[in-house]
C-alpha cells in the first residue's frame, strides 16, 4: 500500500530538534510519509501556513522570535481542523493546558519524546481531522441539497406548476432534516430566495418576499413548530 504523504509544518528554531523530529516521523506509521517544511519564527510559520495547505503542524512552545501560544491561536483562526501537536522541553502544566485550550490536539514533553509517543499522537490527530473533514463535507453537501430543493419548490409555486411544489417541499423538508437545518437557518435564507426569484424575472420586482412567504412559512412550521415561527410571520406581514 502506498503511503499517504502528509504535508507537515514544523515550527522549531533549534536545528537539532528539527532533525530529531524528522527522524522520529520516519518511523511513525507505514501508512504515512511526511513532507516537512520548517519555520523558525512565528512570522515565518504563519507566512508558510497561509501559503500552503498543511495536514499537520508540530509546534514548539518556546521560540526565539515569537510565541508558540500566539502562533497556535493565529493558526486556529485560519484553520480549525488541521492537527496541531505542541511540544516543549520546559513548559509547565499550566502552559500545556493553555496550549490544549487554545486548540492544540496534544501536548508532548520533549524529554519523553520517542517514535512511539509521537506516532500515537500524530496518528490519533490525523484520524480525528479526517473524520471531522468528512463530516463537514457531508454536511455541506446536505445543506446545498436542501437549499436547491427549496428553490425548486418556490419556483414551481410562484409559476403555478400544479401541485409539484408540494412534492418539492416534502423533498426539501427531508433534506433539511438530514442536514440538521433549523428554523433559524431557514429564516436567514428568506431574503436571499426572494431576491433571487426577482433577479431571475420569475416574480415582479418587490413581490418576491410576498410570493415566497407561504411556501417558506409551511416549511418553517414543519421544521420548527414553536413560538419563534410567529415572530418571523409577524416580521414578514
Amino acid at each position: 500500500m502506498t503511503a499517504r504523504t502528509i504535508a507537515t509544518l514544523h515550527i522549531e528554531d533549534d536545528a537539532f530538534q528539527q532533525r530529531v523530529v524528522a527522524r522520529l516521523l520516519q518511523n511513525v506509521d507505514s501508512r504515512y510519509g511526511f513532507k516537512i517544511t520548517c519555520a523558525t519564527t512565528e512570522d515565518a510559520a504563519l507566512s508558510a501556513f497561509c501559503g500552503s495547505e498543511f495536514e499537520l503542524v508540530i509546534l514548539d512552545y518556546q521560540l526565539a522570535q515569537g510565541n508558540g501560544l500566539s502562533c497556535l491561536q493565529h493558526i486556529r483562526r485560519l484553520d480549525s481542523v488541521v492537527p496541531v501537536i505542541a511540544m516543549s522541553a520546559t513548559a509547565s502544566a499550566e502552559i500545556a493546558a493553555a496550549l490544549v485550550k487554545a486548540g492544540a490536539d496534544d501536548f508532548l514533553a520533549k524529554q519523553n519524546l520517542s517514535a512511539k509517543v509521537l506516532g500515537q499522537s500524530v496518528c490519533a490527530a490525523l484520524q480525528r481531522a479526517d473524520v471531522v473533514r468528512s463530516r463537514l463535507a457531508d454536511l455541506s453537501t446536505s445543506r446545498n441539497d436542501w437549499a436547491r430543493l427549496v428553490d425548486e419548490a418556490l419556483e414551481h409555486f410562484v409559476v403555478g406548476v400544479g401541485g409539484q411544489w408540494l412534492q418539492d417541499l416534502d423533498n426539501a423538508e427531508h433534506a433539511a432534516r438530514q442536514a440538521s437545518i433549523s428554523g433559524v437557518d431557514l429564516q436567514k435564507q428568506i431574503g436571499t430566495w426572494a431576491c433571487d426569484l426577482e433577479e431571475r424575472g420569475i416574480v415582479p420586482a418587490g413581490q418576491g418576499s410576498i410570493l415566497v412567504r407561504p411556501v417558506l412559512m409551511e416549511l418553517l412550521l414543519r421544521l420548527d413548530p414553536d413560538p419563534a415561527t410567529s415572530q418571523i410571520a409577524g416580521r414578514n406581514q
